[in-house]
């Protein structure tokens, strides 16, 4: 059974993820990289982890292993969280990651651990870099805190 407080905390890392998707697109329409500069790693090694998480998330709905509500909550930010990424490091000229496969049987305590190791990774990354692009590590960092929290 969902409860208020679980749709309601759904309700607020859909908005979030929403603005920080929003917020990289806008920004990395103003700007473009040097001729044949290469994509700065942390937002490659991001979308790997997005694209993982969202694996993971689509494995874990399948087979039921948790509310179906939040973790399509969570699995809708992911999908914003790796357009923001993509529509960032389609300004540089090397390949987008493949999509990436799920872990084997992800559980409701994995998704959780999960989230909050690419929260750590997004914050530490986003103090290797600058402006737009750790604007948008930092955002992503702070929503996946809050997939912790609501899948904890």
């Amino acid at each position: 059974m969902i409860t208020r407080r679980s749709a309601l905390g759904a309700a607020a890392v859909v908005a979030t993820g929403g603005v920080g998707a929003v917020v990289g697109v806008f920004v990395s329409e103003g700007r473009a990289p040097s001729a044949g500069a290469a994509p700065p790693a942390p937002l490659r090694q991001a979308l790997e982890r997005e694209l993982a998480l969202v694996a993971d998330l689509d494995s874990a709905l399948r087979r039921g292993a948790g509310p179906a509500a939040a973790l399509r909550a969570v699995r809708a930010d992911h999908v914003a969280h790796a357009a923001a990424l993509r529509s960032m490091l389609a300004a540089y000229p090397a390949p987008i990651p493949p999509t990436a496969a799920p872990s084997p049987a992800p559980t409701l305590a994995g998704l959780r651990a999960a989230e909050l190791a690419a929260a750590r990774s997004a914050a530490a990354e986003s103090a290797a870099l600058s402006g737009a692009d750790a604007a948008l590590l930092a955002s992503i960092s702070a929503c996946e805190a809050t997939h912790g929290e609501l899948l904890g």
